[in-house]
């Protein structure tokens, strides 16, 4: 649990277990980090505290499993790849090469979105698009190590047309409010990757 005076967003770790003959261990980990309510800088330093707890479950993840097991980190951020949050406390990078190297004191995790956002898209809208929504895979998962991978250029925001309203996330709004849709979706767009069994 990420703590701002009282108890606020959580981290959910959850541990699986694959079928089949050999099973593999992977762990997914879903993140909802304190939002930008207060100002960008007012509020980071809570999204700083989230990505360091983070960074403690992966540190602590090897020594559960007594190796290093594919993880999958996922979650609205309410940052963005290159803020400090998570370039600089997640430590989640847009160079991979760096997550694959054995030098490293701390995991790291590389960040699938650097290459989606480069193309201008987000998947939230608020004034202008930003990439909130996140997918990043540790060292295991990019080398198959764990027996599972990244399967290459599978990371995307799923656009479906229902789900916008003039180009932007149709969302619900409160029911209480004149802007409530029953037919909404979210203010967040859904985003996805594919990983497979070697």
């Amino acid at each position: 649990m990420v703590l701002k005076r009282n108890a606020t967003r959580d981290i959910l770790q959850v541990n699986f277990k694959t079928r089949g003959s050999l099973p593999l261990d992977f762990v997914v980990i879903g993140n909802h980090w304190p939002s930008k309510l207060g100002g960008d800088l007012a509020s980071e330093p809570y999204r700083m505290i989230a990505a360091e707890t983070l960074s403690y479950w992966l540190e602590r993840i090897p020594e559960k499993f007594g190796k290093e097991v594919p993880v999958v980190v996922m979650g609205d951020f309410n940052d963005e790849p290159f803020n400090r949050s998570i370039t600089d406390y997640a430590l989640a990078l847009k160079d991979s090469s760096k997550v694959r190297s054995r030098r490293a004191r701390r995991p790291l995790l590389f960040n699938l979105m650097w290459e989606i956002q480069e193309d201008g898209v987000g998947s939230h809208y608020y004034d202008e698009w930003s990439m909130l929504d996140q997918m990043m895979v540790n060292r295991a998962l990019l080398e198959s190590s764990g027996g599972l991978t990244l399967v290459p250029n599978s990371c995307g925001i799923y656009r479906a047309e229902d789900m916008l309203k003039r180009g932007k996330p149709r969302r619900f709004g409160r029911p209480s409010s004149k802007t409530f849709d029953i037919a909404g979706y979210s203010d967040h767009l859904p985003i996805y990757m594919r990983i497979r069994k070697q």
